[in-house]
């Protein structure tokens, strides 16, 4: 196995936490369908507050969650780029991570975009 491989393979389990993200984020974005539909089905006023504290909480765990990947994103941008690693396997679960962060919006977005600019780069 090549260097090139073996990073390539690290910051893969790096940013793995990635699908966790996004499953959270869709969990999030049903609890907040279920209480808009419960409230509303109950005739009862939309509390601001519990809504502002909801997405803040996400907004704040987003950030964090944002930390967390760096380090695979700092691997991933160096076997992307000084490797020159461009084996399909490495450009198709960049890919991946790309659209699952692109998903998870507003924070993690970010991180989704620079992952599909830095395959773009890996196609050259």
């Amino acid at each position: 196995m090549g260097k090139a491989n073996a990073f390539g393979i690290v910051s893969m389990i790096a940013l793995a936490p990635s699908l966790f993200y996004f499953a959270s984020f869709i969990s999030f974005v049903f609890a907040l369908g279920a209480y808009v539909v419960s409230v509303s089905a109950n005739a009862e006023a939309l509390d601001p507050k519990i809504i502002a504290g909801e997405v803040s909480s996400t907004l704040v765990q987003q950030t964090l969650n944002l930390v967390v990947l760096l380090p695979g994103l700092i691997i991933a941008t160096f076997t992307a780029l000084k490797l020159k690693i461009g084996q399909g396997w490495f450009t198709k679960v960049l890919n991946f991570y790309s659209w699952l962060l692109i998903l998870t919006f507003p924070i993690l977005m970010l991180a989704g975009l620079y992952l599909k600019w830095l395959r773009n780069k890996t196609d050259v």
